[in-house]
This record gives C-alpha cells, structure tokens and sequence, in this order.
C-alpha cells in the first residue's frame, strides 16, 4: 500500500508539472532577464551558469545535507549544463525529473528516521561531527550519508538528554533520558517533515520557489530571490519595528519555553490571558498545523514566532497552576527593541560617549522617514550635552543594511566632500558625496568592528579610516563591498515592491573606498587588532560560493584627510594589554576548543560539554575583575525611563554588560591613550 500511495505520488508530480511546465520555465526565464539587466557582473555563459543553477538548487533544498548524496544528485546530471537553454525553451522535464528525485529523497528519510528513532540509539562507538558540519562537502554516496544522518540524529539526541540532564534533581545518567528525548526528537523531525512535504503553497510551487532562489543565488551570494514571505521577513529583519505577538520569550531552570515580558499595549497585552511566567508548549498555525516546542531553544522558537509566513496563530500555554490556556493571537507592528540605536556615558578615567548600532535600519516603503543616521545624530546632541571627551560606535556584528543611511551617518562625521565610489553595471564610476557642511561631532573617534560587521558596516569604516577620522579597533571585517536593490518580481509597468507577489534582491552595483580600493572578498583591516573569537568562525564573503572577486577602478578624486597620527604607540600598548590580559588568553583558549570536532560517544562528549562549560564559567569569572567605568544611560532620557520600566530595565542590564566587556573594556583604555596622545 506504502509503495502504491508513494508511485501515485510521483505519477502525480510529473503530471502536475507537464500541465503548469511552460509558467514555471516563463517565471525563470523573467527571472534570469531581470537578474542580467541589472547584476553588476557580466552575463555568463549558459553553461557556466547552468552548473551553478544545478549546484545551487540542491544546496536550496538540502542545506543540511541530510537529504542528497553526490550519488542521487548524478541521477540528475544529465541536465547540468544545459538548464538555462531547457527554461527558454519550456522545457519542463529537469523540474518534473527533481520534484520525482526530491519527493523520493524526503520519503526515504522519512522511513529511515522512523525507523532509526522507533529503537535506542547506540552511544558507544567513538564517532564525531564537525561543528561546521554545513560548511564539509556534500557525502558522496548512500552509505556515507547515512552516516552523516545518523551523527546529526546523534548530536540532537546528546544536546536533549543533556538538557533534560540538567534540569532534573534524581541525579539520572545521560543515557536514562534517551527515550524520553528520541520520542520528542522523532515528532519534531517529523512535523519538520511534514511542512516540507505539504508546503502551505504547495509541492509543486515549493519546488519551483526553491529553483528561483537557487537562479538568483547563481550570480551570487547577495543576489536573492524573496517569496512575498520571505520579503517581509527580510524587511521586518532591517526596519526598528515589525509585526509580532507582543510578548518576550527565554528559558527556566528547567529548559522550558516561558514568557518574560508582555509589551504593554501589545496583542498579548490586550488578551489579558498571557502573563509572566507562562510556559509556552506549541503553536498551532493558520493552517491547522501544531508546532510542538519541547527540546527546543529560545532562539529556534523566537524565529518560529517571527516567521513573516503568518500573520495569527493559536498558542498553547500552561499556567503555573497546571492549567493548559489556547488563545488566538493577531500580529501587529511593534518597536524591535534589539533593532535600535542605544547611547551610554562611561564615566572613568575619561567620560566617553558610547554608541551601539546594531543595524542599519530603515523604513523601506517610506523615504522620508527617520532611520539610524537620524538616530544617532539625536544620541550625539544628548552625548555632548553630557560633555564627552571622546566616542565609541560600536559595528560589531552589525551585518549592515540601508546604503542611503550608511552615507547619512558618515556625513555626522566628515565635514564635507566625497564618500564613497559606486560603480552600476557597464556605467562609469561615480562619486557620492556629503554635501552637507558641517559635523555634529568632531571629538575623537574610535569604530569598533568584527568579523560580523559587514556592508555598510564596512562602507563606514573604511570611509573614516580614510579620512583619518576614526581608529578602527577589532578584527577584519567580514568583506562585503556591493551594494543591493529590491526590484519587484514580475518587473511589469507599473509594477510596485508594496504589491509584488514576489522580489528580487539584486547586487546591482561595487563599491570602492575613496582611494579606489574595494574591500570585497578581503574586508577592512582595523588599525588596533583585537583578540577576537569570531576570527576563527567559516562566515566570510571570500569563502561564499560564487561571491565576487575584489578588483579596483582609477578615478580622479580630491579630499582632504585629517593629519596623520602615528598610532604606533597605542598599537604597542594595546597589544602589550592583551598578551598579559587572563581574559584576552582565555578567548585564544576558547577558540581552540571552539573547532574541535564535537565527539558523539556519550562520555566522551559529557567531557566535551564540561570542558566548554568550564571555560564559559571561568570567562564569565574573568570578566567582572576589572572595571575601569561606569556605563549609565543618558540623564536626557531620565524622565522617558521613569515612565518605561522595561526599556529602564533591560539598559541598565545592557550598561552591566558593557562594564564588564573585556573588548569594551581594552577599547576604553586605547581611547584614554588616544586621547593623551592627541594632547601633545
């Protein structure tokens, strides 16, 4: 009965296909024109892009690489180089040959993790999973990915007994947890299973969203196809408010999913049902699907919540009495407190004016609306007031965003002239310029970055480093240096991105610091070096698949950099700091331990946990040993604090946090030497 269902199935795709094949191959086809009429990189030949399509549809589909080996893929190969040809002439047969090979693929992993989590799973054999698992190269035939399948069920397995471990008071060994956690692994695997195989679109469509994605994703590692869902979530993710419940989520003592704040005035708020210390067990979707959330973390939760695919959900949660309470809940748009700008004072040995940009965010359908640049232009009226010596604006792991907002906050710090140069496709290089005279700051100015600070991250630190305006302290950055558009997709007359089914997001254009370098693919090198843990993590641009490869443009261009400072003696006793700092030597320590291949036999990966748990602890330890400031939010904002509890809160622990920053704590010092260093 399974394998008649399953050949009807198949019968059923083709069929599916045959009929919709030429919209299909017409929507891929646009797709390719609109990406070639506005890419930045010259057109390719059609084969060279067809391996690229062929490669990219099943990283689209599989990015865990648990679903294809090399082996199933070949099955397929036939229609590697010729894909882009097959879609121009609607030739449909490469999706019905795919949807075929990916139904089939799903169903086996559905029967073989059935089978594999119905028994104990063996811990006993010494085995190992990279920790950077997504980055190894795809199993190259069935009996390797098998065995990759089972280290991911494995690792799953060892973090929930591991969680259950901790949380429980009998004192119980690992392994008396693992039926409890195969059983709730198996239902989250397959409810996982379930939305692939009967996608809220359809099969047929998901199959088709994902060939498009994988055609944008060819050009290049920016270059992306968006679903009308994806596109909102994709805004929501750069914009200082977005739709959501209205209420915060972590985690007890126990790992469990509990409410820690209702929004005031937010939909939780207003049902009166919801309170603190609710513990949040499920989510029943608009379409009737139950999204259990046992096992699982904070972050995966939140992600599910914030999903832009819904706009109401049913949400199951239990009262502190026991009592189980299902209420209904709708959207609405509400302020992303972590999206935001955040100003402090750090008063020590200098009073310093502190900044934290975690984004460069804006209101995409609305221009003339006040985004970050606005933002900190209002932090650093309130910061002067507060008489600051100098200033710290901190890019760490901010990933960029809006380049008009990027141009708007580098003109706070340059007077007047050139900022950046920006090249369009086949079009001449242009400059663009600050043409608005004058500075809100002029003091001394250090931009801290890491290897997560990216894009216009980048275009803002090289435009200062540049300029001689800024020290840039940290780690190289991540090496984005191009520039994106949102066009609607289908691009016809008249055609808005508000009502487009669908967008395409374009690298539609290079961008070059003022000296005509690009730090594509290679970053901005800071001046002053930082020990930094994310150095070590596989996330840059050089080590994406089809990324663009740096290059430089000649441009006659005039501005006039600030006199040089020889930092040569900030650089000698930073790192001097740093050799002799217990904190600086623990994160070497850490980051060696972070890469080591995580081990999957029960003992030996208790030992692992442990150790990890020991560094985290004695970091944690280091931290709080030297306060060299005090971190107090603005005294401007004072009276707005006293009416807003939550926000008084949650800066005030964000203030903590910064006290005890080892980063923040070595850049404090190097900007107290910078400023002696400028006196004389």
């Amino acid at each position: 009965m399974r394998f008649l269902l399953h050949l009807l199935l198949l019968l059923a795709c083709t069929t599916t296909f045959g009929q919709s094949g030429p919209s299909c191959c017409k929507e891929a086809t646009d797709l390719l024109t609109l990406i070639h009429n506005n890419h930045v990189r010259a057109a390719q030949p059609d084969s060279t892009l067809s391996k690229k399509v062929f490669r990219e549809v099943f990283n689209t589909l599989d990015p865990e690489k648990k679903f294809f080996s090399k082996q199933d893929i070949q099955q397929l190969n036939s229609y590697e180089t010729a894909l882009v040809k097959q879609f121009s002439n609607n030739d449909q047969v490469f999706l019905s040959e795919l949807n075929r090979l990916y139904l089939k693929q799903l169903t086996s992993y559905k029967t073989w993790v059935e089978q594999t989590l119905k028994t104990s799973v063996d811990f006993s054999a010494a085995d190992y999973l990279s920790v950077f698992h997504f980055r190894d190269e795809r199993s190259k035939d069935n009996r390797e990915l098998l065995d990759h399948r089972k280290r991911l069920i494995k690792y799953d397995l060892l973090e929930g007994m591991l969680k259950r471990q901790q949380v429980d008071s009998t004192n119980k060994p690992l392994l008396a947890f693992e039926k409890e956690v195969r059983g709730v692994l198996l239902k989250n695997e397959l409810q996982e299973l379930e939305k692939l195989l009967n996608p809220k679109e359809g099969f047929d469509r998901a199959i088709i969203t994902s060939l498009l994605k994988a055609i944008a994703k060819a050009f290049d590692p920016h270059t992306q196809y968006f679903s009308q869902t994806d596109a909102g979530e994709f805004k929501a993710s750069l914009s200082d408010n977005a739709p959501d419940f209205g209420f915060e989520i972590g985690e007890n003592a126990r790992g469990e999913i509990v409410v820690e704040r209702v929004v005031p005035g937010g939909p939780a708020w207003n049902t009166n049902e919801i309170h603190q210390g609710d513990v949040l067990e499920a989510m029943i979707d608009e379409d009737g699907h139950r999204i259990d959330f046992a096992f699982r973390d904070a972050e995966e939760v939140n992600e599910t919540l914030r999903a832009a695919d819904f706009t109401q959900a049913e949400l199951i949660f239990r009262k502190p009495d026991g009592q189980t309470r299902q209420v209904k809940l709708l959207k609405e748009n509400l302020e992303q407190i972590e999206n935001i700008v955040k100003g402090f004072v750090l008063k020590g040995k200098h009073t310093l004016g502190y900044i934290n940009l975690p984004g460069f965010y804006t209101q995409w359908e609305n221009e003339t609306a006040k985004g970050c640049a606005e933002d900190v232009a209002r932090e650093l009226v309130k910061l002067k007031k507060e008489n600051i010596e100098g200033l710290i604006l901190d890019l760490r792991f901010n990933g960029g965003g809006s380049l008009h907002e990027a141009l708007g906050l580098a003109g706070i710090f340059i007077d007047v002239g050139p900022l950046i140069l920006y090249q369009e496709k086949q079009e001449p290089v242009v400059t663009l310029k600050d043409l608005n005279k004058g500075t809100i700051y002029d003091g001394p100015l250090i931009i801290m970055v890491n290897g997560f600070s990216a894009s216009a991250s980048e275009l803002l630190a090289a435009t200062l480093q540049d300029y001689n305006r800024a020290l840039i302290v940290g780690s190289t950055t991540f090496g984005k240096g191009t520039g994106q558009q949102m066009l609607p997709f289908p691009d016809k007359p008249g055609a808005s991105l508000k009502d487009s089914k669908a967008v395409l997001k374009v690298t539609a254009d290079r961008l070059y610091r003022i000296t005509g370098k690009s730090y594509q693919h290679k970053g901005v090198e800071p001046d002053l070096r930082l020990v930094d843990i994310t150095a070590s993590i596989p996330e840059r641009e050089s080590l994406y698949e089809n990324s663009l490869l740096p290059d430089s443009v000649i441009k006659k261009i005039y501005y006039t950099p600030l006199p040089t400072v020889s930092i040569k003696p900030l650089i000698e006793t930073s790192a001097k700091r740093q050799q002799v700092s217990a904190q600086f030597k623990m994160v070497n320590a850490m980051t060696e331990e972070l890469l080591k291949p995580i081990p999957l036999k029960a003992d030996e990966y208790l030992k692992y946990k442990t150790s990890l748990e020991n560094y985290y602890n004695e970091f944690d330890l280091l931290k709080s040993e030297q306060k060299l400031f005090v971190a107090n939010p603005l005294a401007f904002d004072a009276s707005v604090l006293k009416m807003d509890g939550y926000k008084k809160e949650q800066l005030e622990k964000f203030a903590h946090q910064l006290e005890e920053s080892i980063y923040l704590t070595e850049t404090f010092q190097i900007m107290c030497d910078y400023i002696a260093l400028k006196k004389k």
